[in-house]
């Protein structure tokens, strides 16, 4: 809130310096207006911008979590092979006493 406070009187001073400079206040309208709408254009592209980069990010992320549940389903296949074949020799052991 600090900053508007402050834009609007460097705002009100760059007005005041245009009139003191003998320009009128339509034109001073008209070149602030065009300062705030190439400044709202800047920002849109720049958020714009982010938001893209957000996605990307996003999809990044997603390809990765997908890579660790393939890692983990592996794991998991290969612990219930070793399970199994550990259980199969422990019970031929069993039987064979």
């Amino acid at each position: 809130m600090n900053n508007l406070g402050y834009n609007a009187l460097k705002i009100e001073n760059i007005r005041l310096e245009f009139l003191n400079k003998g320009f009128s206040e339509e034109a001073i309208e008209f070149v602030l207006l065009q300062n705030d709408n190439y400044n709202f254009e800047v920002l849109k592209e720049k958020m714009n911008s982010l938001e893209q980069q957000i996605i990307n990010v996003e999809k990044n992320f997603q390809k990765d979590i997908n890579g660790v549940y393939v890692k983990i389903d592996n794991v998991e296949k290969s612990l219930n092979a070793k399970i199994d074949s550990v259980e199969k020799n422990l019970n031929a052991k069993i039987d064979s006493v």
